[in-house]
């Protein structure tokens, strides 16, 4: 998984966006990675730092996007 996310860090890694995800946030995470979906995940939340809001995001909005519209989007609970 490779490309740069732009908010007010600049995450590098998958790694990285783990490290800064607050507790739901990082609940969400788990459980990409727990379907191994990594790679999808990263191109969408890549998507969202390219334009979605027009300016780059603050962690707090990334968090609040990972943790109430990336499940929606990936279907993530659809089957649970």
């Amino acid at each position: 998984m490779g490309g740069v996310i732009e908010v007010t860090t600049r995450l590098y890694a998958w790694e990285d966006l783990k490290r800064i995800a607050c507790a739901d946030s990082y609940l969400v995470l788990e459980d990409i990675e727990e379907a191994n979906r990594e790679i999808e995940a990263w191109e969408i939340i890549k998507s969202y730092d390219k334009g979605y809001l027009g300016h780059i995001p603050k962690e707090t909005e990334l968090m609040q996007f990972i943790q109430f519209e990336l499940p929606e989007i990936m279907h993530l609970y659809d089957e649970k």
